[in-house]
């Protein structure tokens, strides 16, 4: 069954959050990722929406999102993420 990464993120240095998202995608789709939303235009149906940018990342199982996560790849793409951005991360498995 799929899993997902779900992001929401608030960018500090969008060059460097650029930088970033071009090589976590490319790495992403090396563990069979598909990105069904990267957005800001989200909207809210009940309470609030912060403003925050929306990532939905799908992985074919639970175990390829954590081979991502955990790869020595994504380690040190993620020291770029945090000078790039604040961002808050969950990794959802499929019911």
């Amino acid at each position: 069954m799929a899993a997902y990464i779900i992001s929401r993120v608030h960018v500090k240095d969008p060059e460097r959050m650029k930088d970033y998202a071009a090589r976590s995608i490319a790495l992403a789709k090396t563990y069979g990722a598909s990105y069904p939303a990267r957005t800001d235009r989200v909207e809210a149906l009940e309470g609030s929406y912060d403003g925050r940018r929306l990532i939905i990342i799908q992985f074919p199982d639970l175990a390829s999102a954590r081979a991502y996560w955990d790869s020595p790849e994504y380690q040190e793409l993620r020291k770029l993420r945090h000078a790039a951005a604040d961002s808050e991360l969950w990794l959802v498995p499929e019911d």
